[in-house]
């Protein structure tokens, strides 16, 4: 809104912020785990990208606070779940997500 350029990606680990930004319309939004599945649809192969993976968790769980990733799964209606940095990592190479506009992971 305050430059003359469009946006065509929104990247931000702010899921509010994401969340704002597609109610607008139009965007496309990425947080750094949805990268992971972008790349695995690019087609990097696990182990290339396994490296990089692992730097990422080792920063995000650095403190011993955070161990899970929040992701999207239907239970009785869709709700955000915790669920295992390592799992989330795996289950994006099983191919188990599918990537929503706020960039969000959802399990199918």
């Amino acid at each position: 809104f305050q430059h003359p350029s469009n946006v065509y990606v929104f990247c931000s680990d702010d899921s509010g912020a994401r969340k704002g930004v597609v109610s607008i319309g139009g965007v496309r939004c990425l947080n750094v785990l949805s990268l992971f599945y972008h790349l695995r649809e690019l087609g990097y192969e696990k182990a290339a990208i396994e490296p990089y993976f692992d730097s990422y968790e080792a920063f995000v769980t650095r403190t011993g606070t955070q161990t899970t990733f929040k992701v999207w799964r239907k239970v009785s209606a869709p709700q955000r779940c915790k669920i295992g940095c390592r799992q989330v990592f795996d289950d994006i190479y099983d191919g188990k997500f599918k990537l929503r506009k706020t960039g969000d992971l959802e399990y199918i």
